[in-house]
């Protein structure tokens, strides 16, 4: 392990260049991909994509920018969605996103500007390609966490000393609010608190910076790889001997083949799941899956074999679809794979901010990984 509790990094692929634009046909492979990317949470990405598509079939395809293409004084704006998921199935964004970052523009005064997604995992990453659609804005290829976490504090810009404010939250009567503050865990705790009052979603621009500092900052080649994964995992899900390949080929680990024998809430107050899943003879052997927002930690017979910020990705075992927490049933056939995390979160050593403890899992956090 590192001296922070994660388990060695796999290969960790770039999954090829840069691709130049998103496109409305490029669009159902980065759902896919991002989908995969949630471990098993982020929102559906069935929503964002239907946003992004409208977006993109009346102003055209978006420009995508590797961290290196921008001028290093250029300003940088993450862009997404703060709240719960199922609130935006109820209300579907429109010109928030725009109008967020619109404003926070103004309040900076410092154009240009790229966007970047919040985060690649779930129906952001979706969402900001209709932000960058809508303000014909170039959006960069990466992200700020890498998959989805259930905060906005829980980047690599944050690790890297980037401030989240002034950051402005932005809903569909028009209202705006800006939030300022110098303490990322005091901004994100405000954003937290405000959203009831705003409909249980908001519409977010926020971490400005100069693009010098996001090169560095935030996670690279994320939408690419979005992109690339998601168009393996549809080739993958037609043949399924292809399965195991599809594994090998973008650095994952397959962790477990099995049925749901069990989802248990221990304790009703507290948000967290227990899945257990159980093989097959004559192997008989039991995977244990933690998850809140998303899964994550997983232990086979009691070891631990992957963590967050790992994506631990659940997978149907006869559609080779993506589950996500909530889908999960008894006698449910399924696979288990762990994607690789970024290296990013090693070079930091975030584990406080995105690790277990973060998540409130310090008491569950006790059987040994791999050395």
């Amino acid at each position: 392990m590192t001296a922070w509790g994660f388990f060695p990094a796999l290969q960790f692929p770039a999954m090829g260049e840069t691709q130049r634009r998103i496109d409305v046909a490029d669009l159902a492979d980065l759902a896919l991909g991002a989908r995969l990317l949630g471990s098993g949470g982020g929102g559906r990405t069935s929503t964002g994509a239907a946003f992004a598509h409208a977006a993109l079939r009346d102003r055209g395809p978006v420009r995508l920018l590797g961290t290196r293409d921008l001028p290093d004084d250029h300003t940088v704006v993450a862009v997404g969605v703060a709240g719960s998921s199922a609130f935006i199935e109820e209300r579907l964004p429109s010109t928030e996103l725009a109008t967020a970052v619109r404003t926070l523009l103004d309040l900076l005064d410092r154009p240009p500007f790229a966007l970047l997604p919040l985060e690649i995992g779930g129906v952001n990453a979706l969402l900001a390609v209709a932000a960058a659609s809508m303000l014909d804005a170039p959006l960069l290829d990466a992200d700020a966490m890498g998959r989805a976490f259930p905060r906005v504090e829980q980047t690599s810009l944050t690790a890297s000393g980037v401030a989240v404010a002034p950051a402005v939250l932005a809903v569909p009567d028009g209202t705006t609010l800006t939030v300022r503050g110098e303490d990322n865990l005091r901004v994100a705790g405000l954003i937290g608190a405000n959203l009831p009052a705003l409909g249980g979603w908001a519409a977010t621009a926020l971490y400005p910076c100069r693009a010098d500092v996001a090169r560095t900052a935030a996670i690279p080649g994320s939408v690419s790889r979005a992109l690339a994964l998601g168009r393996s995992l549809r080739e993958a899900g037609a043949d399924p001997h292809d399965r195991p390949r599809f594994a090998a080929s973008i650095g994952a680990e397959w962790l477990f083949d099995g049925v749901v024998a069990e989802v248990l809430r221990p304790d009703r107050a507290a948000p967290h799941l227990v899945v257990t899943l159980e093989s097959a003879l004559p192997r008989q052997e039991t995977l244990r899956l933690d998850a809140g927002d998303e899964f994550l930690l997983a232990a086979l017979d009691g070891r631990q074999v992957a963590r967050v910020p790992d994506v631990i990705a659940v997978l149907s075992a006869r559609e080779w679809s993506v589950l996500g927490v909530d889908a999960l049933r008894p006698r449910q056939p399924v696979s288990v794979l762990r994607i690789p995390r970024p290296p990013i979160w090693d070079r930091l050593a975030a584990g406080d901010l995105v690790g277990p403890g973060a998540h409130e899992l310090g008491s569950l956090d006790t059987v040994a990984g791999p050395s």
